[in-house]
């Protein structure tokens, strides 16, 4: 067994069109059309496939660079160092990550989505993901079996599947995929890893945080050198930002003249809380 791991798709924006077109050094640009969500423009490299939409009347929307998984394996092979490269040119021409796919193969192995979801099901395999689904057969245009950790709407989604299946290969050799889509913030955050760090330690750190299981052939695949994921810094939501910029301060104004208020409130708050748990 053996383990590849690498970047399988990005969605970049950039402040203008000279920064996305620096990135691809070997490329072909032509016009093919209108963009979406307001791009007047899109240009396609005949080179390796990559897509720039740009030119909108949104002047602060910039260009933005989608490269798929076929795309970057032909632009990593332009760079000294692959996918690392690529990634300090994108940070270097202040690219912002709206989208990374990581992608960790585990060649010639023995485990099988199957192994996965059955490990999922007795517990052995953790995860936090709320959404957990195992799709038989064709999906998606796939074939073969597929394990869905997460949400597409979320900002990380883990998918398992078998690639050679995918690919049709018919030689018997193994291959298995676990592909982590990460978005928005997650997707910055992964990114911003890679500065200090090689891509294929991300990845396994990445993975490692959405799975955990006690599996030998699923940790050797894990193995580089550890890196601590960088903090993702959220934006509270409105309703706990009014709590405290409102309720907190006016809460404290009625318990400085009225400090049984306290008691009563208290007694209120966790009738409440009793009735959701109860709901749940």
């Amino acid at each position: 067994m053996y383990a590849t791991k690498h970047l399988d798709w990005l969605s970049v924006t950039f402040e203008d069109l000279r920064s996305a077109l620096g990135i691809i050094p070997d490329s072909d640009w032509h016009n093919v059309g209108s963009g979406h969500h307001g791009y007047r423009t899109a240009l396609q490299d005949a080179v390796s496939g990559a897509r720039i939409e740009t030119d909108s009347a949104v002047a602060s929307m910039g260009a933005h660079l989608t490269m798929s998984g076929q795309t970057l394996y032909e632009v990593r092979t332009q760079y000294p160092d692959g996918d690392n490269s690529l990634v300090q040119a994108i940070r270097a021409n202040d690219g912002s990550v709206s989208r990374v796919d990581l992608a960790l193969n585990i060649h010639q192995g023995e485990l099988t989505v199957q192994d996965f979801f059955s490990a999922y099901k007795s517990g052995d395999l953790k995860s936090n993901a709320r959404r957990v689904y195992y799709v038989e057969g064709i999906s998606d245009a796939r074939s073969g079996d597929t394990l869905y950790l997460g949400s597409p709407k979320s900002d990380r989604q883990c998918r398992i599947y078998n690639k050679a299946a995918e690919q049709a290969i018919v030689d018997n050799e193994s291959w298995l995929r676990l592909e982590l889509a990460l978005r928005d913030l997650r997707a910055k955050n992964g990114v911003n890893a890679m500065g200090s760090n090689t891509c294929a330690a991300v990845i396994s750190a990445h993975v490692e945080d959405m799975l955990g299981w006690d599996n030998r052939e699923f940790n050797d695949a894990l193995l580089d050198v550890p890196v601590a994921l960088h903090p993702i810094k959220r934006r509270r939501p409105n309703t706990e930002q009014w709590l405290l910029d409102q309720c907190a301060p006016a809460l404290a104004k009625v318990y400085s003249v009225h400090p049984d208020f306290m008691v009563e409130f208290m007694t209120k708050f966790r009738q409440s809380l009793d009735k959701l748990y109860k709901r749940g």
